[in-house]
């Protein structure tokens, strides 16, 4: 693979001298390393864990007509040491967009992307390009965009992305994720996206047919900025035998920004994902963000959603931020995580009490070209995380710089 993309670069690169006088080429670059130090373990008497991380990419888009688009990007991820030497070669570089859009199509209000491609849609709640993964998400399928805004500034995305290929006969056991997400500005100031999105799979070892279907509304009322939020999953699951799903989440963050030199806001907001109350039914009524984001709600540490044992999670949570001098920002959040659903502790008592989590991230604007950010969390575990994981807090911090060219 790593051979196929060097020579599609090198290919790329020999064909631009030819086309570049007839058509616009355009190449972009990212390189982002970060070096993180890790204490989450619950446990004092054990010392950080710091490793490093970079991710680079590179781009080239090439548009030989006005309505015509080509993009082409590899990416290597990596972990700084983690091949066996250091003249050894561990292979990370992949393809991490390549698609052909077309828009206007035949002179019509619509817009055509086929190929692998990133897809971010609302609030990114099920279906994000999770950025802060050292690899970030990439699908493969088409969309398509229509585009109504001359008349109705409406707009409505389709599309079909396959996940899971099997190579069986009438696609057995493949996965699929069909979605439309609809984009309408009825209201002044606001903005209401309502969408449904399916997924399929005949796979024997969890097998599902599910859909979301939900809306979010944004904008701005005297200043203030808020958004609302809801999603309902159902269908059937069958992990541990015949499953049917019932799941939701709902959501509301406002916040302020005041018109200030250092531009100072404050935010606040709840978020609800339900649990599954009696795990021996019929009933999986867990929520799952499928493709969303994680890190970009539910607090920097990473814990959620993946530590909430079923039973849900409610995280309350208070956000701040300012502009310290022109090019460097400062934003800060605390997290107040419960669980939706009680938890039953090892001497019979309930809980609710996951823990608080407060995170704090300065960023300096070098330049046009490269950012610098640092940040840094802390973890006060609750009840729950104290059985399960410890009842020593928890740190980690980070330091980034991402250069986009």
């Amino acid at each position: 693979m790593k051979r196929i993309i060097l020579s599609i670069i090198n290919v790329l690169f020999f064909m631009s001298g030819f086309l570049f006088a007839q058509s616009d080429l355009d190449f972009s670059a990212q390189l982002r390393p970060r070096y993180i130090f890790s204490d989450k373990d619950f446990n004092s008497n054990t010392g950080f864990h710091t490793y490093g991380e970079i991710r680079s990419r590179l781009g080239v888009k090439f548009n030989p007509t006005k309505n015509l688009t080509a993009f082409f990007q590899v990416q290597d991820s990596r972990i700084f040491g983690e091949e066996p030497s250091t003249i050894s070669n561990t292979k990370n570089v992949d393809v991490h967009q390549v698609y052909l859009q077309v828009n206007n199509l035949f002179d019509l209000p619509i817009n055509l992307k086929a190929g692998r491609m990133e897809a971010s849609y609302g609030t990114e709640r099920i279906m994000a390009r999770n950025n802060w993964n050292n690899l970030g998400r990439s699908f493969d399928g088409v969309s398509l965009q229509i585009d109504f805004s001359r008349d109705s500034e409406t707009k409505l995305d389709l599309f079909a992305f396959r996940t899971a290929e099997r190579w069986l006969p009438e696609d057995s056991l493949d996965e699929n994720v069909l979605g439309a997400f609809a984009e309408l500005q009825f209201i002044e100031g606001h903005k209401l996206q309502p969408f449904v999105i399916y997924r399929s799979s005949t796979a024997a070892s969890y097998p599902f047919n599910a859909f979301a279907v939900g809306a979010y509304l944004t904008g701005t009322i005297n200043g203030i900025w808020h958004q609302a939020e809801f999603i309902s999953q159902f269908g059937d699951e069958r992990d541990d035998g015949p499953q049917s799903l019932s799941a939701f989440f709902a959501g509301y963050n406002a916040r302020y920004t005041f018109s200030t030199e250092i531009q100072p806001w404050l935010g606040a907001g709840i978020d609800y994902y339900s649990g599954d109350d009696d795990p021996a039914d019929n009933k999986y009524k867990e929520f799952s963000r499928w493709f969303g984001a994680g890190h970009k709600y539910l607090g920097y540490m990473d814990y959620f959603p993946g530590n909430t044992f079923g039973v849900g999670l409610m995280d309350i949570h208070f956000k701040a931020g300012l502009k310290l001098i022109d090019k460097l920002k400062i934003k800060s959040a605390l997290h107040i995580f419960n669980s939706a659903g009680d938890y039953t502790l090892a001497d019979n008592s309930k809980s609710n009490s996951f823990g608080t989590e407060f995170d704090l991230v300065l960023t300096y604007d070098y330049n046009d070209y490269l950012d610098f950010e640092i940040g840094g969390g802390l973890f006060l575990p609750g009840e729950i995380f104290e059985e399960n994981f410890g009842k020593d807090n928890s740190t980690w911090f980070y330091m980034m710089a991402v250069v986009d060219l």
